[in-house]
């Protein structure tokens, strides 16, 4: 099939030819290597075609991106922002606004920008190297790169655990990639007693290719966490996690638990 890039990132960016960054294809790309090799112990992830959700889901994510480009095409200081975070190199600012906060974030990791996509996306060993997730579950997958995923955090001191079903989008912007998310609802994931539905408007990673053979990586995320938390609480407890969330990240990679999968 032939290459699959949402036309979001035209409207977003002049976008520039460079053969350094594989283009998304719907079946055969680097980033789906992990999901399309899941074991009968994970949702089938095969891409449904035409499903009744699709049309839904791809105005949420598509509305999603916009607005996630939009930040992250401008400065990464932008007005209005508050320093929450700052240690090595790795900067968090925030902002509130009606919808909960926003959290915007910037750091380097020491691998490619495919490797931390595909890191993402390979649901059957996320739990493997991030804690903080307790239950993760593709819901469906769909064509130009778009999948539905249910996903639970476990319960941190007095933070009470957390649940989302979001909807996610990979696409090529500008000089790198994004992976962008977006709340919707699904009828298998209703919310549940004792676990806090979390609401995202937007969130994800812009990841540019460094010279170095690493990324830098612009995080972004607006939502509410939910629950009766201070929002001050819940935005620091979010940035101080980022460096032990890099670290994961890297020893993942270096590890090459993808791979594994793969076996």
């Amino acid at each position: 099939m032939g290459v699959q890039v949402s036309k979001l990132c035209t409207q977003c960016f002049q976008v520039e030819e460079d053969s350094s960054i594989p283009l998304i294809e719907t079946t055969k790309s680097e980033f789906t290597s992990s999901t399309q090799t899941l074991t009968e112990e994970s949702l089938d992830s095969r891409v449904e075609e035409n499903h009744p959700m699709q049309s839904h889901l791809f105005k949420l994510i598509e509305n999603a991106s916009i607005e996630f480009l939009s930040h992250i095409r401008c400065q990464f200081e932008e007005e209005g922002f508050n320093e929450l975070f700052k240690k090595d190199k790795i900067r968090v600012l925030t902002k509130d606004c009606e919808n909960g906060y926003t959290l915007k974030s910037e750091y380097f990791l020491k691998c490619t920008a495919e490797q931390f996509i595909d890191l993402l996306k390979d649901v059957k060993n996320r739990k493997m190297w991030d804690e903080n997730i307790e239950k993760i579950e593709l819901v469906i997958s769909l064509p130009e790169e778009t999948s539905v995923f249910y996903i639970k955090y476990k319960k941190f001191l007095i933070i009470s655990s957390r649940d989302a079903v979001v909807v996610n989008r990979i696409m090529r912007a500008h000089k790198g990639i994004a992976y962008i998310s977006t709340s919707c609802e699904h009828e298998d994931y209703p919310e549940s007693e004792g676990t806090v539905r979390a609401y995202v408007e937007t969130a994800g990673f812009y990841i540019e290719p460094q010279e170095n053979g690493g990324c830098r990586v612009v995080g972004f995320s607006i939502g509410d966490a939910g629950g009766n938390l201070p929002k001050n609480m819940m935005k620091t407890v979010a940035a101080s996690s980022l460096p032990k969330f890099i670290a994961s990240v890297e020893k993942a990679i270096k590890a090459e638990i993808c791979r594994k999968s793969e076996t």
